[in-house]
């Protein structure tokens, strides 16, 4: 209960001090993605239960036509980790939003929704749930997932599903 005092707390100021600055960044993002300035993807809850994360689009409107971007090489690295090196979708002030992790600031609403903790483990997609064992999925899934955690301070670039990390 404390947690979520916390989390409902600490979302709230970031919201009211975020809110001019998220509409004009969510204005710049519409301009440079040719797109609606938010992106949401369904992501796997706590207990399992699906939810609609949402996210300032980083790359291009229509970055889901992978074959569009990708070369072979890159296609088959995106089947594997759903993650490229270089990844051609992604816009100039996506790469920032993304390496200052602003991308992430309209998860503040999933958290006021109870969706998602301020602190927890990423939220992953149902495709991502497969890689992990029954016993992983039932302590990762035991827990709300979280806007930042362990994986955000630590490994997020250099962990693949190959490597374990």
């Amino acid at each position: 209960m404390l947690k979520r005092a916390f989390d409902v707390l600490f979302s709230v100021i970031i919201a009211a001090i975020g809110f001019i600055p998220c509409a004009l960044l969510s204005v710049a993002v519409a301009i440079d993605t040719k797109g609606t300035p938010i992106y949401s993807q369904i992501r796997v809850g706590r207990c399992g239960k699906p939810f609609r994360i949402y996210k300032f689009r980083s790359m291009v409107a229509d970055a889901d036509n992978v074959e569009k971007y990708f070369t072979p090489e890159q296609l088959a690295t995106w089947r594997r980790e759903r993650k490229v090196v270089d990844d051609p979708r992604i816009t100039s002030l996506g790469s920032v939003l993304r390496k200052t992790s602003l991308d992430e600031l309209p998860q503040f609403l999933n958290v006021l929704a109870g969706q998602l903790s301020v602190i927890g483990p990423r939220a992953i997609t149902y495709d991502e749930l497969s890689h992990f064992t029954p016993e992983e999925q039932a302590s990762l899934l035991s827990v709300p997932q979280g806007i930042t955690g362990a994986w955000q301070c630590g490994p997020r670039n250099t962990a693949s599903f190959e490597n374990g990390l």
